[in-house]
């Protein structure tokens, strides 16, 4: 993390509280005495941006430095890469989804075939009372 302010231009404690609300990335790494954040080399271009909007309160950047200027196409290309791998998890999943609802469909065509008729009946209908319940087994009646 120190690395990273550093090169950026701000403390680490800025760095610290940014990675904390979301609003830069990092890998948490467990280390004997907790955990530490380390932030990739191609995110640091978006760090600076961050950084940026969070030092003039608004959403537009002050200009970056030569050394993150040189780092902009990285963050795209690392973005782009990122976004063809969530996109292929996407449709991994919603594959996985399709199947399930297949699935599920399928039982419950083979679950009515094998339902009783009272199992068949309206949810308003109710089947006719045998034998008066609980209490007429009980008493014998």
């Amino acid at each position: 993390m120190a690395q990273a302010a550093d090169e950026v231009g701000c403390s680490e404690g800025l760095v610290r509280k940014l990675v904390r609300k979301g609003e830069a990335l990092a890998q948490e790494e467990k280390t004997p005495s907790g955990f530490r954040y380390v932030i990739a080399r191609e995110h640091i271009g978006l760090l600076a941006h961050k950084v940026a909007m969070a030092k003039t309160g608004r959403g537009a950047p002050t200009s970056p430095s030569p050394k993150q200027a040189a780092t902009a196409p990285d963050v795209v290309r690392a973005e782009e890469a990122r976004i063809a791998e969530l996109q292929g998890q996407l449709a991994e999943v919603r594959a996985d989804r399709d199947a399930w609802r297949e699935q599920a469909r399928r039982l419950g065509e083979a679950l009515q075939q094998l339902a009783l008729p009272a199992a068949r009946e309206a949810p308003g209908e109710t089947a006719p009372a045998k034998g008066g319940g609980f209490w007429a087994w009980l008493w014998g009646r």
